[in-house]
């Protein structure tokens, strides 16, 4: 008796599961997702591609400043301390730019830190008094 094809398993779709091959009994095997489906993760891929892309070309003196900081890094011109400039705190340790036109100033911060840089905590409402 022949195998027969089984629906996509993903909700809604209903095409068929793709061939897959022989088994080694020599039954004919399909796959749960079809081809449709099957191929998400290169459109992902290539959807993440073209975003990384458009940032590159958007900032183009941030990524200039981040090749500079890792090359000084890995020559030995920069070298990252083991505790974070803020707080003082044994972690893994970022360098943050405040500004990009120097790329080789950096701050040393540990994760904690850095978002506090990047996010500031909101100036208190009138109700919080």
């Amino acid at each position: 008796m022949e195998k027969k094809p089984k629906k996509c398993k993903i909700k809604g779709c209903s095409n068929l599961g793709a061939y897959k091959g022989l088994s080694s009994t020599g039954k004919k095997k399909y796959r749960t997702i079809c081809i449709l489906h099957r191929n998400r993760k290169p459109q992902r891929a290539k959807i993440l591609r073209e975003k990384q892309n458009r940032y590159r070309e958007n900032n183009p003196y941030k990524v200039e400043a981040r090749k500079m900081y890792n090359i000084a890094l890995l020559r030995g011109d920069l070298v990252k301390p083991s505790k974070c400039s803020v707080c003082g705190k044994k972690a893994t340790i970022q360098g943050h730019h405040p500004d990009y036109a120097k790329p080789l100033e950096v701050i040393w911060v540990c994760p904690k830190c850095h978002t506090k840089i990047h996010f500031p905590p909101l100036a208190q409402s009138p109700r919080d008094n």
